[in-house]
């Protein structure tokens, strides 16, 4: 499918990543999990600040669109509140600055980078609060962009 917006979260690339960081701390894709889960992967902050050294290991590592990597795993540390320390907190911002789209000057894509930069940011170091990143489903945008804007509910 590719891309359907402009977030860090908004593609199949982002999405087949986190599936690799689950089957990097062996766990298994359960969409219906009764609890707190990134796209059917239930990770835990405790989960990812053990395991953290080895989840940045593969977003160096990353076989293909390594920015793409950095960034994921900075929206898995901040969806959980888990710890973001110095030098990680600087390679997800250079996956930011780094982004290709963003670096083609799509205004869109400068955008949402733009402020996913600041939200990294300023995220505590130790960690804390669970911070969400707004996605954009795939059916929301299709129905957007394929329904004139009178008929969508909004």
């Amino acid at each position: 499918m590719g891309w359907w917006d402009v977030g860090a979260m908004d593609g199949d690339t982002p999405l087949d990543i986190v599936g690799r960081y689950g089957q990097l701390v062996e766990l298994e894709c359960d969409y219906d999990a009764d609890k707190d889960t990134l796209y059917g992967f239930a990770f835990t902050q405790e989960m990812i600040n053990q395991q953290l050294p080895r989840l940045y290991e593969c977003a160096l590592s990353g076989e293909y669109d390594k920015e793409i990597w950095g960034q994921v795993l900075g929206v898995l540390i901040m969806h959980y509140g888990a710890c973001m320390p110095r030098e990680i907190r600087e390679h997800i911002l250079d996956s930011i600055e780094e982004d290709p789209w963003k670096l083609e000057g799509d205004e869109p894509r400068v955008a949402a980078m733009r402020d996913f930069g600041l939200v990294v940011e300023s995220y505590p170091a130790l960690g804390g609060d669970p911070v969400r990143i707004k996605v954009s489903g795939l059916f929301e945008v299709d129905t957007e962009k394929l329904l004139p804007p009178e008929l969508l509910v909004q």
